[in-house]
């Protein structure tokens, strides 16, 4: 909570004095997160490679894809799978990953690259 009146206050005051709720709130998430994920992952629903997610998420099996915030994995997704490109156009594969997931109605979260629990690019935890 916000002991203080948005009334006169610039859009840089605001951000100031909601700054903490903010943090505490994406760590709190962050902790949500990565308790389903060791839950998942008990119970053999969780995947750690995102080459391995490719499948599972052009079938729309990936619930929530938890993508760290500097997440970069050379490669490109199509629509049966791993496509590799000739072109110099940067690729990302996570960014391909990310359109597929949102496009089954799964769901995106980003968290800081030092909270992933392990060393990954994205944690995909499966429907079934």
């Amino acid at each position: 909570m916000v002991d203080r009146s948005p009334n006169g206050l610039t859009t840089a005051d605001i951000q100031t004095a909601t700054e903490p709720v903010q943090t505490k709130w994406h760590t709190q998430l962050a902790d949500i997160l990565l308790e389903r994920y060791d839950a998942a992952n008990s119970r053999q629903l969780a995947l750690a490679d995102p080459f391995e997610m490719i499948t599972p998420a052009l079938h729309g099996r990936i619930d929530t894809l938890i993508v760290a915030d500097n997440a970069q994995v050379s490669g490109t997704m199509s629509a049966t799978g791993l496509a590799t490109t000739d072109n110099a156009l940067p690729d990302n594969l996570i960014d391909d990953l990310v359109d597929v997931v949102m496009s089954k109605q799964g769901q995106i979260r980003i968290i800081p690259a030092d909270r992933m629990p392990v060393e990954t690019a994205a944690l995909a935890l499966l429907r079934y």
